[in-house]
């Protein structure tokens, strides 16, 4: 289990069953690299990275108890809110900046900003059965 914090990073637990009791693994903060600890928003990709977004605009993700850190990747002052995955590609919804999407096949994602009408993208594009 994992939980993005506001001021302590991200913190990875396991349950006991003896216990029933939940016991932390492991924390990933400014010791792993991680220098924004208020995280917005994390999700698991098809490769099983944990990616994180932060309030200053950071991205990484946690692989194999190794932190990345991409930085701020979209070169903008603003907070990535939410990351969402569909298919092959990372979209990431931000704070006033729009909606930016990349192809996650490698580990140096470039993303774009979408362009269009926003229902169109909506429905083309963030349209999940869930």
């Amino acid at each position: 289990m994992w939980v993005a914090t506001y001021s302590s990073g991200i913190i990875q637990f396991n349950y006991d069953n003896e216990r029933d009791s939940l016991v932390i693994k492991k924390r990933y903060g400014k010791k792993s690299g991680i220098t924004d600890l208020y995280i917005k928003d994390i999700a698991l990709d098809n490769q099983n990275r944990l990616w994180y977004a932060t309030q200053t605009g950071l991205l990484g993700y946690i692989q194999n108890d190794k932190n990345t850190t991409l930085g701020a990747v979209l070169n903008q002052q603003t907070t990535i809110r939410t990351l969402l995955f569909h298919q092959d590609k990372l979209f990431l919804g931000t704070a006033g900046k729009g909606i930016w999407v990349s192809e996650i096949s490698d580990n140096t994602p470039i993303f774009k900003p979408l362009k269009g009408a926003k229902k169109n993208v909506f429905r083309k594009y963030i349209s999940i059965n869930i």
